[in-house]
């Protein structure tokens, strides 16, 4: 799997429910984690939270766009990740819904589930989630589809 050089962060991870492909409905914990969105605003990416921030909003004008569009404020830095890639990637199932801490549009931290409407695949490699398809999209009134 192809990591995108850059990303918007949406917020911090609490929790998704996803139906394996024997129709189990299963949960995972993402506490821990970081929710960002790929400059398509069609692709969010689940990783393992940064622990280096810089003040430098410039380097990534493309996704400080984004994460001002998505959130509504200013973007304050920058996170830089260093996320080691796996050779193999597999699909887990469709995702159902995720829970997620966010500072959008007021500053102060809140807690939202988007329950999914259409079934975007969720794929595992090593550390990293992605989620992709169905009418999901990245828009400023949050995770939609």
């Amino acid at each position: 799997m192809r990591l995108p050089t850059s990303a918007a962060v949406l917020g911090t991870g609490l929790d998704l429910t996803f139906e394996d492909d024997q129709g189990n409905v299963k949960k995972m914990d993402l506490r821990g984690l970081t929710i960002a969105a790929d400059l398509d605003e069609k692709t969010i990416w689940i990783v393992p939270t940064p622990k280096k921030r810089t003040e430098n909003t410039t380097a990534f004008p493309v996704a400080a766009r984004l994460r001002k569009r998505w959130s509504g404020l200013k973007p304050e830095h920058t996170l830089l990740a260093k996320v080691p890639e796996s050779a193999s990637s597999r699909r887990i199932g469709h995702i159902r819904t995720i829970g997620y801490r966010s500072n959008k549009w007021d500053g102060k931290a809140k807690d939202y589930e988007h329950k999914y409407d259409s079934r975007p695949v969720i794929v595992e490699s090593g550390q990293v989630l992605k989620v992709r398809g169905g009418k999901q999209r990245v828009t400023p009134r949050g995770i939609t589809g």
